[in-house]
Order: C-alpha cells, then sequence, then structure tokens
C-alpha cells in the first residue's frame, strides 16, 4: 500500500494503523534489549534504559495523537514544517528500531546455522560462548546505532549535498542548429522544507546560472501543500537564467491533493494562485500543450504534459492534447513529472525522442555509484533513477532536490542535470 493510499484512508484509521506498527516494533526492540540488560547485574543501567525507551515512545505516540485529534492544521507553511520535522524524527527512530529488530534475528538465525556447521566439523566438542545471545544483541545495537547517525546525517547535511551530473544524448533527427543545445533540469523543489534554509536554495540558483544554460526544465512538485510556500522564493526562482526560456510543469503535489480543503472552490483557488506564482518566476508552464522552439530555419517541440502515475496518484496527463499540432517528424522533448507514462503512452510515439521526469526522488535512501543505482525502496517502480534507452527513445529520472516524508538523503543525493543534445555524425 502506498502513501498516497494511506492518506485517503479515515484519520482515526490511519493514527491507529501505524501506532500499532509503532507499537509492534517497540515491544520487540524492548523485549530484546531488557534480556541482554537483565544479564548485566548493573540495576541503575536497567532503570536508565528502561525509563529513557518508554518515555521516548510515549513522546512520539503523544506527539502522533497531537498530529491527528489535538492541532488544528492552518494554511500556515510553519505549521507544516513542524510535522515534516515531526515525520522526519519518526523516521529516523523506527528505522533505527527496526533495522536492531532485523539485526538481532538475522544474528540469532546465522547463530543457529553457525552452531550447527561447527558441531559437524568439530563433533560437538566446542564452547560457542562468543556467539551468544548478548553479543549478538550488542552487533545489532552498534548497526541502529550506525543507522541512525546516518539518517540524521542525511537530514542536516545529505540533503544539502548537490550534485551536478552530466549527460550526453545523442540523436540521428536532431535538427542541425540545435546541435550542442545545453539544457540543465531541475525538479521535486518541495520548496516548503527549504524554509529557514534559504542559502541552501540560492546555492541552487547560482549552481544552476554557473552552468549558462540555453533551456531550464523544471519537472514539477514545487510545493508540498499550497501555494503560499511558494512566495519567498518567487524572486529567487525569477533569477534563474536561459538563453531560450525556463520551462515547467506540475506535479502530484502541485494540486494540493494532500491538503484537507473547506470545499472544492477553494482547492481550485489555491491552483490557479500557483500557476500565477509560476509564472510570475517567468516560466512558461505547459499544461497538456506543447511550445515550438525555433532558431534559424531549424524547429524542435517542448512539450509538457500534466501528471499521470499509477493509482491513486493524479491522472491528468493527457499525451494526445499533449501532442496536438505536432507531427511525426517533429523532434518532441516531452516533461513528464512521474516516469509511469513513458512505458504506457511514451514510447508508442516514436518522435518523442527525449523525456525528462522527477517524481522518485532516488527514493532518497540508496547507493548511486557510477552505474550502479540500488535503493531498498525502488521495487514496484520500473523507472526510478537515471538514464533509459529503448528504440531510439530516452528517458531521465532525475533525483529531484527537496525530500518527502523523511527529510534527508543518504546516498541519493540531490541533483541537477546538464544535458547536452548533439546530432550524430
Amino acid at each position: 500500500m502506498s502513501i498516497l493510499s494511506l492518506l485517503k484512508i479515515n484519520h482515526i484509521v490511519l493514527f491507529l494503523l501505524i501506532l500499532s506498527i509503532l507499537t509492534i516494533i517497540d515491544f520487540f526492540a524492548f523485549q530484546i534489549s531488557i534480556k541482554v540488560l537483565y544479564k548485566n547485574n548493573n540495576k541503575y543501567l536497567k532503570i536508565l534504559f528502561t525509563s529513557l525507551f518508554c518515555i521516548i515512545s510515549i513522546v512520539v505516540y503523544f506527539f502522533l495523537a497531537w498530529t491527528f485529534f489535538i492541532h488544528k492544521w492552518n494554511r500556515n507553511v510553519d505549521d507544516f514544517i513542524h510535522i515534516y520535522y515531526f515525520s522526519g524524527c519518526l523516521v529516523i527512530i523506527y528505522i533505527s528500531k527496526f533495522i536492531f529488530l532485523l539485526s538481532n534475528y538475522a544474528g540469532l538465525l546465522l547463530k543457529f546455522i553457525g552452531i550447527k556447521l561447527l558441531n559437524k566439523f568439530s563433533h560437538g566438542k566446542n564452547d560457542y560462548n562468543f556467539i551468544n545471545t548478548k553479543n549478538i544483541s550488542l552487533i545489532g545495537l552498534f548497526v541502529a546505532i550506525l543507522t541512525c547517525l546516518t539518517l540524521i546525517y542525511g537530514v542536516f547535511f545529505g540533503r544539502f549535498q548537490y550534485q551536478i551530473k552530466y549527460c550526453n544524448l545523442e540523436f540521428g533527427n536532431l535538427p542541425v542548429s540545435f546541435n550542442k543545445l545545453k539544457i540543465v533540469q531541475i525538479s521535486d523543489l518541495h520548496i516548503s522544507t527549504y524554509h529557514s534554509h534559504e542559502k541552501q536554495f540560492e546555492r541552487i540558483i547560482e549552481l544552476v546560472n554557473a552552468q549558462n544554460p540555453d533551456i531550464i526544465f523544471f519537472t514539477g512538485d514545487l510545493i508540498n501543500n499550497f501555494a503560499e510556500e511558494v512566495i519567498p522564493y518567487v524572486p529567487k526562482l525569477r533569477n534563474l537564467k536561459a538563453k531560450y526560456g525556463k520551462y515547467a510543469i506540475l506535479g502530484n503535489h502541485d494540486y494540493g491533493d494532500y491538503y484537507i480543503w473547506h470545499n472544492e472552490k477553494e482547492k481550485q483557488e489555491n491552483h490557479q494562485l500557483l500557476i500565477a506564482y509560476i509564472k510570475s518566476a517567468d516560466f512558461k508552464l505547459l499544461i497538456n500543450e506543447n511550445i515550438a522552439l525555433v532558431k534559424y530555419k531549424d524547429t524542435i517541440i517542448i512539450a509538457g504534459t500534466e501528471n499521470y502515475g499509477p493509482k491513486p496518484y493524479r491522472q491528468a496527463g493527457d499525451l494526445e492534447k499533449t501532442l496536438k499540432g505536432t507531427t511525426r517528424n517533429n523532434f518532441i522533448m516531452l516533461l513528464s513529472h512521474d516516469p509511469f507514462i513513458w512505458d504506457h503512452f511514451v514510447r508508442s510515439h516514436p518522435n518523442i525522442k527525449v523525456t525528462f521526469s522527477g517524481h522518485t526522488h532516488g527514493m532518497q535512501i540508496g547507493i548511486n555509484c557510477g552505474t550502479f543505482n540500488w535503493t531498498p525502496f525502488h521495487y514496484g517502480y520500473k523507472r526510478w533513477n537515471g538514464l533509459y534507452k529503448e528504440n531510439n527513445q530516452f528517458l531521465y529520472v532525475n533525483k529531484g532536490l527537496g525530500a518527502g516524508l523523511y527529510t534527508g538523503r543518504i546516498g541519493m543525493w540531490p541533483e541537477i542535470t546538464v544535458f547536452e543534445l548533439r546530432r550524430e555524425k
């Protein structure tokens, strides 16, 4: 079940579901920990650990209840910054506890297998105290602490560890005038997560402009919930410079689907306000439409479709409408927030030579080293990071610059991608 599916559940059911998961993790983590401590005769250590464990868990449960039932959420950026911090802490604490559990149970399994094998070869003559339960738990605790520190690093440093990635794309039918066209793609700013980190946001502007781009593409998810998030950043976005213009599309968050509105009219007004802010930042917003870019006598088409992802994500994208007026001989570049659309619709349109997407954040945690990409979270998402090519069509999935439920990044660092389009010799 996706996070978006959970958002559609009754808030009481969702609260009970999250609370149940956290309680189960706490119960088993406490049971394993206390068994190790009981083998230690220091009663003060036992009392200290038990008190800290219970206090931290109770504080988490309280804030969870406060989030769901006590606090009245307003259309206020500061309010939602608090929920991002809380969700970040929740992820750090409970992933660390889960890793502790996983390490212990894996250790017990290896202990069982190891003793069986050792007994087989030594005829049961040895004592294997070095692989006792206490040592396994201590190793699990070390792994959990290392996980916790790594996740904390991701929140305070990892999410600002910007990478500039370079990608050259060659095409046989690229119009001559556009040979060596330089495009910079940015995506998934989730701009309210830069609240109180404005200097880091300004670094993005500087890094993009330093590439001296011909075109800038922004591939969606400018905000998290509502249009007011972007107000302080409009002048900064306006400072982005590109020779042939800046183009943007909408991502799933840009529709305001994850905020509880008083009525549909308020939601639509918010949407129109966001569109106005994007345009005031000097971006050409493409909403299921295309625009011709002409240089000398040559033309390329820049097309932008609305978000189209697997349900329950919004499916507003209409590729036929987006490509209206184009021909099979046109060289088309498509902006589509969710890469899901590439396999389902784009590949049946061979005149779409390259598609620029985002949405996945590279799953925020993983390994991205050269051509090797791995994350424990991508399963179920076929195209989630980097460059894909099939039948002379390219798809590039940008890791984005913002963050989601976990407000940090490990391995999957925030990305600015620089493309150079080349005509094959």
